[in-house]
C-alpha cells in the first residue's frame, strides 16, 4: 500500500485511491495508540500527506487516513516529534481541508495543562494565530477558537499566564494589527478575537487595554461608515456581556455614546444604526446575571424605548416593540416596564397600529404574557400579565377600577363589551394575514396559561363558542394553534378550580379528540317507494 501511495512509483491516480480505500479499509475507524503507531511504521505520513491536498477522491480519501491515524496520537507528541514538520505544513497549506485537518490536531492541546503550555510557547501558536487571515471563513473561525479556549483544568487560555502572556506578546500584537489590515472581514476577525480575550477576565482586559488593542474598536463604533459602525456594535454585544468587558465601557462612554445613537436627537443618524443601538441594550439587558434595574438607573434606556413608541419611524418601531418583548420575557423587566409605565404605551399604541406594526406588538405582548414566577413576586406578576391583558381592548383601566370592576360583574368581558381583548383577539385571529393570526393565537395561547386567564377566557360564550368550533380554522397551522390554546387551557392542576365544570368537560374533550378530529354523522339511505 505504501509503495502503491508513494509518488515516485508512477502509480495512476485510480490506483492511489484504491490504495487508500484498502487502507482505510484495514484500519478501520478507531485504533488505538498502538495501533497507530505500528501503521505508521509502514504507511509514509510523507505519501499521505502528497495526495491530501486534491479536491478529487483520493484527496479525500488520504485526509480521512490522516485523521484516523493521527487521533490517538496526543498532542504533545505529535509537536515534539518528526511528526511536527508535517504539522506545520498542514498549517501554512493553501489547502482548507488541510488547514483544518492540521488545526484539529492542534486542537488536542486542548487536553491538558502542559500541552495548553507547549502550544502557547511554540511557533504553533503564531502559525494559528496568522491563520485568522486564512480565506477560508470557516477555517479562521477554528483558528480563533482555538486560540480562546485552549484549556487548563477548564480553564480559558485567555485566563492562564502562558496563554496571555503569548496573545499579548510584542510579536502575537504585530501580526494582529498586520493581518487587520488586510480586508474588512478579516479585520472584524481580529476585533472579535481581542474582545472575546479582553472580556475573559480582569487581567485578559487590562493588558488588552494597556497594548490600545481596543482602541481601533472603539473608532469603528464611532465610525462614519455605518456598515462599519453596525458591525463593531455587534462585535461590542460579547464584549459588554462580561463585568470587565462592560466597566470598561462604561469607563470609555461607549454605553453612553450608544444611548445617544439611540436617542437620534439631532435626527442625524440612520435609522440602521438606531435599531442596531435598541438591538445592542435590548441583548444586554437579556443577558443572564445582568441586573437591568442597574442598567436603567444608569442609562434610562427604558425612556428612550417609550420615546421611540410614540416617535420612532416603522423601522425603529418594530425593533424597539421586539426588543421590549425580549427584554420583558423576564421577571424583573417586566416588574420594571410595569413602574416605569412603558406597558400601557405598549397597549395603547397597540390598539391604534396596524399591518406589521400591530403583528409586532402582538408578538411582544405574547412574550410578556407568557411570564410566570414560583416566587414572592408571583401576586405581583399576575397583577401585571392580567393589566396588559385587559388594557389590549378599548378601555385602559388603572389596576384598582379592573379589580373593581371584576367585584361587581360576574362577566368583567362582557362588561367591557366589544372592546374587550377577547373580542378583539378573536376578529384577528380570523384576519386574512397569517403572521397577524398566528400573533393572536399565540397572545390567546400565553393567557390561557395563567389562571386569571383561564377564567376569563372560558367564561366568554364568544370565546367558547369560537375556540371549539373546528369549522373556523381550515389550515394545519391554524388546527394545531387552537388545539394548543385548548391544551394550555385544561392542562394546569388548578384547571377545575378556575373553569366551570362544563366548559371543562367540553375543553377536555376537544383535547382527547386532538387537532385534526372530523365530525362525521351518519347517513341512512332511504328505499324508494
Amino acid at each position: 500500500l505504501n509503495q502503491a501511495l508513494d509518488p515516485r512509483a508512477g502509480a495512476t491516480r485510480h490506483q492511489s485511491e484504491l490504495a487508500l480505500q484498502k487502507l482505510l479499509s484495514t484500519i478501520g475507524e478507531t485504533l488505538t495508540l498502538e495501533q497507530s503507531n505500528k501503521t505508521l511504521a509502514n504507511i509514509s505520513l510523507a505519501n499521505l500527506f502528497y495526495h491530501a491536498d486534491s479536491e478529487e477522491d483520493v484527496g479525500v480519501y488520504a485526509r480521512e487516513a490522516i485523521r484516523r491515524l493521527l487521533n490517538p496520537i496526543p498532542y504533545e507528541n505529535i509537536a515534539t516529534t518528526e511528526y511536527k514538520t508535517y504539522l506545520v505544513q498542514g498549517l501554512s497549506h493553501f489547502s482548507p481541508d488541510v488547514r483544518k485537518l492540521s488545526l484539529q490536531q492542534v486542537e488536542k492541546c486542548l487536553a491538558n495543562e502542559q500541552a495548553s503550555s507547549l502550544m502557547a510557547k511554540s511557533d504553533i501558536f503564531v502559525m494559528v494565530l496568522t491563520t485568522l487571515s486564512f480565506q477560508s471563513p470557516e477555517v479562521a473561525e477554528k483558528a480563533s477558537d482555538i486560540l480562546y479556549k485552549v484549556r487548563s483544568h477548564n480553564l480559558m487560555v485567555a485566563l492562564t499566564k502562558d496563554g496571555l502572556g503569548e496573545f499579548f506578546s510584542q510579536q502575537s500584537i504585530a501580526i494582529l494589527k498586520a493581518i487587520a489590515t488586510i480586508n474588512e472581514t478579516i479585520k472584524f476577525r481580529v476585533y472579535e478575537l481581542i474582545i472575546k480575550v479582553a472580556g475573559s477576565s480582569e487581567k485578559g482586559f487590562e493588558l488588552a487595554e494597556n497594548d490600545m488593542l481596543l482602541d481601533d474598536v472603539i473608532e469603528e463604533v464611532k465610525s462614519d461608515d455605518i456598515l462599519i459602525k453596525i458591525n463593531a456594535i455587534e462585535m461590542l454585544m460579547e464584549m459588554a456581556a462580561s463585568p470587565p468587558g462592560y466597566q470598561f465601557m462604561k469607563k470609555a462612554n461607549l454605553l453612553s455614546y450608544l444611548v445617544t445613537l439611540m436617542k437620534n436627537e439631532t435626527g442625524s443618524e440612520s435609522s440602521v444604526t438606531v435599531c442596531a443601538a435598541v438591538k445592542f441594550f435590548g441583548r444586554l439587558v437579556s443577558v443572564k446575571g445582568v441586573d437591568v434595574s442597574e442598567i436603567e438607573a444608569d442609562l434610562g434606556i427604558v425612556e428612550i424605548w417609550k420615546h421611540i413608541l410614540q416617535n420612532g419611524s416603522d423601522d425603529t418601531l418594530v425593533v424597539t416593540i421586539a426588543t421590549i418583548g425580549l427584554v420583558g420575557s423576564s421577571t424583573n423587566a417586566l416588574i420594571l416596564f410595569h413602574e416605569k409605565g412603558i406597558l400601557e404605551e405598549v397597549c395603547g399604541n397597540f390598539r391604534l397600529s396596524a399591518g406589521h406594526i400591530k403583528v409586532g406588538y402582538l408578538q411582544s405582548i405574547s412574550q410578556l404574557l407568557a411570564v410566570h414566577d414560583s416566587s414572592e413576586k408571583s401576586v405581583q406578576v399576575e397583577k401585571i400579565t392580567e393589566d396588559i391583558f385587559h388594557n389590549m381592548g378599548g378601555n385602559v383601566f388603572s389596576p384598582a377600577d379592573w379589580y373593581s370592576i371584576k367585584a361587581s360583574h360576574s362577566n368583567a368581558s362582557s362588561y367591557l363589551g366589544s372592546a374587550g381583548p377577547i373580542e378583539l383577539l378573536i376578529s384577528l385571529s380570523q384576519q386574512p394575514l397569517e403572521e397577524m393570526r398566528v400573533s393572536a393565537f399565540a397572545v390567546l395561547e400565553s393567557t390561557a396559561t395563567h389562571e386569571w386567564g383561564q377564567r376569563d377566557l372560558t367564561r366568554s360564550k364568544k370565546f367558547l363558542d369560537y375556540i371549539l368550533n373546528r369549522t373556523t380554522e381550515t389550515t394545519h397551522a391554524g388546527k394545531t394553534w387552537k388545539f394548543s390554546i385548548v391544551r394550555a387551557l385544561t392542562v394546569t392542576t388548578n384547571a377545575a378550580a378556575n373553569i366551570e365544570p362544563m366548559a371543562l368537560r367540553r375543553l377536555t374533550e376537544y383535547v382527547k379528540q386532538g387537532p385534526f378530529y372530523i365530525h362525521r354523522e351518519a347517513a341512512v339511505a332511504m328505499e324508494s317507494g
